[in-house]
């Protein structure tokens, strides 16, 4: 179970669609930051080609795309 009691609410916004209610809330917390990875994944959405991911296993990138060029 959470512990909202670090939560801190910064803002809320209630707002009505058609008959329904709902309500955004903005909350802070503050966390960690990590140091090491053991694996790392990059996507990156291009205008050329679609999309490139980068896969860091071992400390050798693999990248993937060209099935997608291929596809498009």
């Amino acid at each position: 179970m959470t512990d909202f009691s670090r939560f801190k609410i910064c803002e809320s916004k209630l707002y009505k669609v058609k008959s329904d209610y709902f309500v955004n809330v903005v909350i802070q917390k503050e966390i960690t930051l990590k140091t090491s990875y053991s694996s790392i994944l990059a996507v990156d959405l291009g205008e050329k080609v679609i999309v490139t991911s980068v896969a860091l296993v071992d400390q050798r990138p693999y990248f993937y795309g060209r099935e997608v060029r291929g596809i498009r």
